[in-house]
C-alpha cells in the first residue's frame, strides 16, 4: 500500500478510534480538561458573544450569592419562569435585562450540544483544530502558504502524488540531512551520485541524475539557487499569475516524485535503475495525465432515441 493511501486510512481509523474509546473508557481527565476548555473559550470569546464576555457576578455585598450554583434555583418554585426578585438581589439591572431575554422552552428538554460544529454534534475534527488553535506550539501559515496548500490539495493528480508534493514543500522529505547520522550512519552522501550530501534540495534539483532527468523531459534544468521548498512554492506563484498553465505542474510533480521513488527504491530495495528507465516512466505518466485531462473536457455523446412503433 502506498504511502498516501496509509495516509487515508490512517485518517479514517483515528477518526473512529475516540468515539470507540469514549463509548467503552474513561477518557483521561487532561482530555477531557482540553475539550472543557475549548467549549468554555469559545463561549468567552468576543466575537461569539459580544453581550456578555464574561460569566456574570454577583452584585457587590450581596450576601446570598454563595446559595445559588445552578440556574434552575433561579427559576420560580414550580414553574419555568425566572424569579425576578432574586435576580434583582444577585445581579445588576444590566445582568437581570440580560438573563430575562433568555426565552425558556418548558415544553424542550435540555440536551448537550458540541458548539464547534454545525449539526452540534462531536467530532474529533473541530475538538483538533480548537486544541491546535489554542496551542502556543501551533505557527500559523501565512496567507500565501495557504493558498498554495488549498492549490495544491486540488490538483488533478494521483493522491500519492500530491502527498509528495506536500511533504516536499513542507520539507517532510525523509532524506539523510532530516533523518541524521543515528539513522543512516556515518554516509551522508546522495545515493545517486555520491558527490554530495543528500538533502531534498540537492537529490531533486542539483543532483546530476536529477538534472539529467529534467532536461530529457522538459528541455531545462533548475537555475534556482534557494531551497526546494521556495522553488516549488514560486510554481504555485506563477501559476496564480497565469504565466504557466496546471498541466505544466503536474508535469514538474510527476517528474520530482519519479526521481524521489527512484531514490527509495535504491536506498531501500537496492534497485539501481538507469536515467533512460525513468525518462520513459516520466513520460509516460505525463502523457497519460494529458490523455486523462482531454478524455474529462469532452462532452459526453448522447444518443437520441426514436419511437419507429
Amino acid at each position: 500500500m502506498s504511502e498516501a493511501a496509509r495516509t487515508v486510512m490512517i485518517r479514517n481509523v483515528s477518526n473512529v478510534i475516540p468515539i470507540y474509546h469514549m463509548q467503552s473508557f474513561k477518557l483521561p481527565d487532561v482530555t477531557i480538561k482540553k475539550l472543557n476548555y475549548a467549549q468554555q473559550a469559545f463561549w468567552r470569546n468576543k466575537k461569539t458573544n459580544k453581550d456578555l464576555q464574561n460569566p456574570s457576578q454577583p452584585k457587590q455585598g450581596c450576601s446570598v450569592s454563595h446559595n445559588y450554583t445552578h440556574v434552575h434555583q433561579l427559576f420560580t418554585v414550580g414553574t419555568a419562569e425566572w424569579d425576578k426578585d432574586l435576580l434583582n438581589i444577585l445581579f445588576s439591572v444590566t445582568i437581570v435585562d440580560f438573563i430575562l431575554s433568555i426565552s425558556i422552552h418548558p415544553a424542550r428538554s435540555d440536551r448537550m450540544i458540541w458548539i464547534l460544529e454545525k449539526n452540534e454534534s462531536f467530532s474529533v475534527k473541530s475538538s483538533y483544530h480548537k486544541m491546535m488553535q489554542e496551542s502556543s506550539l501551533s505557527q500559523p501559515v501565512d496567507i500565501r502558504m495557504s493558498k498554495i496548500y488549498c492549490r495544491l490539495w486540488k490538483l488533478p493528480t494521483l493522491p500519492r502524488i500530491k502527498h509528495f508534493l506536500w511533504k516536499a514543500i513542507s520539507d517532510l522529505l525523509s532524506t539523510k540531512n532530516v533523518l541524521g547520522p543515528a539513522v543512516v550512519g556515518e554516509d551522508d552522501s546522495c545515493p545517486m551520485c555520491n558527490l554530495h550530501p543528500e538533502s531534498a534540495t540537492h537529490l531533486i534539483m542539483n543532483c546530476t541524475f536529477s538534472r539529467a532527468i529534467w532536461f530529457a523531459t522538459l528541455g531545462w534544468t533548475s537555475n534556482s539557487t534557494g531551497s526546494l521548498q521556495e522553488w516549488i512554492a514560486s510554481w504555485f506563484d506563477i501559476l496564480q499569475n497565469g504565466s504557466i498553465k496546471e498541466a505544466e505542474i503536474i508535469n514538474r510533480v510527476i517528474i520530482a516524485w519519479n526521481i524521489w521513488t527512484t531514490r527509495c527504491n535504491k536506498v531501500l530495495q537496492q534497485k539501481n535503475p538507469t536515467p533512460e528507465v525513468i525518462i520513459q516512466q516520466c513520460k509516460t505518466l505525463m502523457d497519460e495525465h494529458t490523455l486523462m485531462t482531454y478524455n474529462s473536457l469532452q462532452p459526453s455523446l448522447r444518443v437520441n432515441r426514436v419511437n419507429v412503433h
